[in-house]
């Protein structure tokens, strides 16, 4: 059963400024069920639903703390469900420093005692979620067999001329929603993607959640451990496409990207 979860939000968001010079850009306002949230309470929300008990904010700077901290205090809060779900929320949050974050690879590297070999989940800061049925995506995907030494991605069908947006998976389908991940390429051009990226004849983009287990982070503590230097920034991709024992579920929903102006617009509307 997996208990801890991880959330990278140290990003400086500079596709979306200057409204990041404010506030961070995984609190744009969100609309559901005619109720405006913030974006981030509801991956939190949906993580403490599904029973993740410990999630790690990976933040770079106190500034945002003391965004986080502000928005969790309810004095003058009188919804009471939305009061008692802040709280409970409230109690599972921990916040992970570190102002040389190089990169949302990087960021993991933080996270070494908080986690303490257990597999986790990693969610996007800037991605959201809206299952298509009464079972949240994030329940859906952390519900999924695996072998203990697999760690498990997530993929949605991506039309061939949105490929260059995205990283993209392609593998061998086990059944209609999971695939044996061969290989994953960052943003490839439609030409390669459509050459060497089919999976049955559809793309698949990266979902946005992730499960990793002990093997995957040592090799990634190892890496940095042995970097002197760290001059650019390190993504996932390297990391998950070196690593062997791979799988890919595709959870029946769909998610929402509020990482730049055009996306934000449109997923705002959409959800």
């Amino acid at each position: 059963m997996i208990k801890k979860a991880v959330i990278p939000v140290g990003g400086k968001g500079s596709r979306m400024y200057p409204m990041t010079k404010i506030y961070p850009k995984e609190f744009l306002p969100i609309v559901r069920d005619g109720v405006i949230r913030p974006a981030i309470f509801y991956l939190l929300e949906e993580l403490v639903d599904a029973g993740i008990e410990e999630i790690a904010l990976v933040i770079t700077n106190f500034y945002q703390r003391e965004i986080y901290e502000s928005f969790f205090r309810d004095d003058d809060i009188t919804d009471i469900d939305f009061k008692n779900k802040l709280l409970k929320i409230k109690k599972v949050i921990k916040y992970i420093e570190n102002p040389n974050i190089h990169g949302f690879g990087h960021s993991l590297y933080f996270c070494r005692e908080f986690l303490k070999d257990e597999d986790f989940i990693l969610l996007l800061g800037d991605q959201i979620y809206r299952s298509n049925t009464n079972i949240s995506c994030i329940s859906q995907f952390l519900s999924v067999d695996r072998r203990d030494e697999e760690i498990l991605l997530s993929g949605q069908d991506t039309p061939i001329e949105d490929v260059s947006k995205y990283g993209i998976l392609m593998g061998n389908l086990v059944n209609n929603r999971v695939f044996d991940v061969i290989k994953m390429v960052e943003k490839p051009d439609i030409d390669y993607a459509r050459d060497n990226l089919s999976t049955e004849g559809k793309f698949y983009s990266i979902f946005g959640m992730y499960l990793f287990n002990k093997d995957f982070m040592d090799t990634l503590y190892t890496y940095f451990d042995n970097k002197d230097n760290l001059e650019e920034e390190y993504n996932l991709t390297f990391f998950i496409d070196n690593y062997k024992n791979k799988k890919a579920f595709i959870p029946d929903g769909k998610t929402f990207d509020i990482g730049n102006v055009n996306s934000y617009k449109d997923s705002f509307v959409k959800y």
